[in-house]
């Protein structure tokens, strides 16, 4: 009987979802939404932002989706994005964090307005959530444009340690690639 019942168990504790251009996970009181950005909406929010072509170019082919994360339980909750870890093609990798963002837009001599908007519209890399918290903002994954990932994430509950999967997490595809390899 406990054989049957362990495997529905294990999913009531926590949930990965998708649907569509939205994926989701809840396990306790943390609960996450990823929603889509195309990358012709990524270019344009940050080049009104003052960040040029080239720059926004960058952060678009980054694999840039919405994030919510509340804290839906009676426990703190705290998160630190560098855990945080994309799984492709058989390879961990940290996501992109604000701060390693930083020389590349030394490098592209973006401005510091353009800098202060990309910080402010990225989800911090450290946060504490208290109960009925919650926060949102962009995370540049870091995948090409059209490329499926797993996230591995990790927080701690209480100061407890906690972990999860998000599976099968789709990359928009690119128009501007796909145009410009018609175009070759």
């Amino acid at each position: 009987m406990i054989r049957f019942l362990l495997p529905w168990l294990l999913l009531w504790a926590s949930t990965a979802w998708a649907q569509g251009d939205r994926w989701g996970f809840r396990q306790g009181g943390f609960s996450l939404q990823l929603i889509q950005r195309t990358p012709d909406q990524t270019r344009a929010f940050f080049q009104a932002r003052g960040f040029s072509l080239a720059a926004s170019d960058q952060i678009a082919e980054a694999c840039v989706l919405q994030a919510i994360l509340r804290n839906e339980g009676e426990r703190e909750l705290t998160v630190d994005l560098r855990r945080w870890r994309v799984l492709q093609d058989g390879r961990e990798k940290p996501i992109p964090v604000a701060s390693s963002w930083r020389p590349r837009w030394e490098k592209l001599r973006e401005s510091p307005a353009a800098q202060i908007a990309f910080r402010w519209a990225l989800f911090p890399t450290q946060q504490r959530f208290f109960p009925g918290d919650q926060a949102w903002g962009m995370i540049p994954f870091g995948p090409a444009p059209d490329r499926v990932f797993d996230l591995l994430l990790t927080w701690k509950e209480d100061q407890i340690p906690r972990q999860g999967r998000i599976s099968g997490i789709r990359c928009p595809a690119d128009p501007v690639i796909l145009e410009n390899a018609d175009e070759t």
